[in-house]
């Protein structure tokens, strides 16, 4: 991740699902970059921009026995 990041332009996350890769942009600048898992084998995981509709600082899962997210 970047020691500095620019203050000005919005931040963006790419996904790269060939090479399961995430990138995170503030405007056009590389900010941070880290692997990632899409989905299970056989599972298919959607194409498409996608914007965040809901932040929470601290969340627990319904679906795993009340983990912490």
């Amino acid at each position: 991740w970047a020691t500095a990041t620019p203050k000005d332009g919005d931040p963006r996350l790419v996904i790269d699902l060939v090479t399961q890769m995430a990138y995170v942009y503030r405007g056009d600048a590389l900010i941070g970059a880290s692997t990632m898992s899409s989905a299970k084998k056989g599972k298919v995981t959607p194409l498409g921009h996608w914007k965040v509709l809901e932040k929470k600082k601290f969340h627990r899962s319904r679906k795993y026995d009340n983990a912490p997210m």
